[in-house]
């Protein structure tokens, strides 16, 4: 009696023939929003089928195989965000959050299949964007769309990459130039009057390490004493952490939907040590000690290990309570002009460079991946600057003049 032929486990799929003649694969899989549905595979060649089931049943162990057709632009993303964006930062995390559920999901495109989803689509949405993408009817920034879409086109890539796909409808879309702002670094006076009217402030120390170390903003309220360390006579701050406000996703019913948090620098680059001038290490020294003096009359309620940028109990301040600080005192020291907080790291970049700092060596005070950053975006110079350079024409061009 011949031996009966195993039938295949349930769900595990199957072959058979159809009554025209060709073969089919079947195999039942679950969506991310914990529908089921089967996928079926059709051939006139059985070992088409065969493959085809077999690569299947492998990405279902794996955990990888998705509907096509049945799953949505929105719920993929979802899916994406929590599956496979393991290595970036909780601030970039809250971003691309905020992206889905404020933009994305309130688009129709949102309830669109994943495989519909085409470069005209989302052409439309970009211009939509660029027009009305605010609850005030002003349109986002030309970086926040551009922002925007590396996240889609980063989502849709592993959607080919994961078979949804067959090719990604973001490659062609043409999305709307990032005007570069003109930045101009402090002048000499500026810097004068902005020292003048910090000096005795709470935040006074802020300034100056803004302006003669180059710090982020986050970085600079994420520095404490213990960032103060000294090595063969030269005194450092040690940058190891950002502070950045991020999206509380733990957050119960009247809890705050942000908090404070202290994380990673921008990048493994900016982890990095810079000396002080002597001149800031003194304000720095004496700035530490009325911390110190205000810890002993604070009742132990005081940080053990104070933030150098303080409320009155030695913790972190939020960066936006110190940019609303730092716009009262540019107009305290009578500066007309809109300056920003990440002016002064510009400042302080012009400032080396002006004293015959290399690119590389600003770079590394800075915490830049590289030179060429420095040399693209932090190069301000001033009209002496340019005539100091065109003067050195004079020594090779003194023998053209008639």
């Amino acid at each position: 009696m011949p031996r009966r032929k195993r039938k295949a486990a349930n769900g595990d799929g199957s072959i058979y023939r159809c009554k025209d003649g060709r073969w089919a694969a079947a195999i039942w899989v679950t969506y991310p929003n914990g529908n089921r549905n089967r996928l079926y595979y059709y051939s006139r060649d059985r070992t088409k089928c065969v493959e085809w089931l077999a690569e299947k049943r492998l990405q279902k162990a794996r955990g990888t195989i998705e509907s096509v057709d049945d799953i949505t632009l929105l719920e993929w993303l979802r899916v994406w965000l929590e599956r496979y964006t393991p290595n970036i930062r909780v601030s970039t995390r809250t971003n691309y959050q905020g992206y889905i559920e404020n933009y994305i999901a309130t688009d129709k495109l949102a309830t669109l299949k994943l495989a519909k989803v085409s470069t005209n689509m989302l052409q439309m949405f970009a211009v939509s964007l660029e027009k009305a993408g605010q609850p005030d009817s002003k349109g986002l920034s030309a970086k926040t769309i551009r922002n925007l879409f590396s996240m889609l086109h980063a989502a849709l890539k592993q959607a080919v990459g994961n078979g949804l796909l067959l090719r990604n409808p973001c490659d062609f879309v043409v999305l709307p130039q990032v005007k570069q702002t003109v930045i101009q670094p402090l002048n000499d006076v500026e810097i004068a009057n902005l020292l003048a009217a910090t000096k005795g402030e709470r935040y006074g120390i802020a300034v100056l390490l803004l302006l003669f170390g180059g710090f982020r903003i986050g970085e600079l309220l994420a520095l404490r004493h213990s960032s103060l360390l000294e090595s063969d006579g030269i005194w450092y701050l040690r940058v190891q952490q950002s502070v950045n406000r991020v999206t509380n996703f733990g957050a119960l019913h009247g809890e705050p939907k942000t908090v404070l948090r202290l994380g990673e620098t921008k990048s493994a680059k900016s982890k990095r040590d810079v000396p002080l001038l002597p001149q800031v290490l003194t304000a720095l020294r004496e700035h530490m000690q009325c911390q110190r003096e205000a810890a002993a009359t604070s009742w132990g309620m005081f940080e053990a290990d104070p933030f150098l940028v303080s409320n009155e109990l030695g913790g972190c301040i939020d960066p936006t309570s110190f940019r609303n600080w730092f716009k009262a005192m540019c107009k305290k020291a009578e500066i007309t002009r809109h300056i920003r907080v990440h002016d002064c790291r510009h400042t302080a970049a012009t400032l080396m460079l002006r004293g015959g700092a290399t690119p590389h060596e600003v770079a590394l005070i800075l915490g830049h991946s590289s030179s060429q950053v420095t040399e693209k975006f932090y190069l301000h110079p001033n009209i002496s600057d340019r005539a100091k350079a065109i003067s050195k024409l004079e020594n090779t061009t003194s023998n053209l003049w008639v």
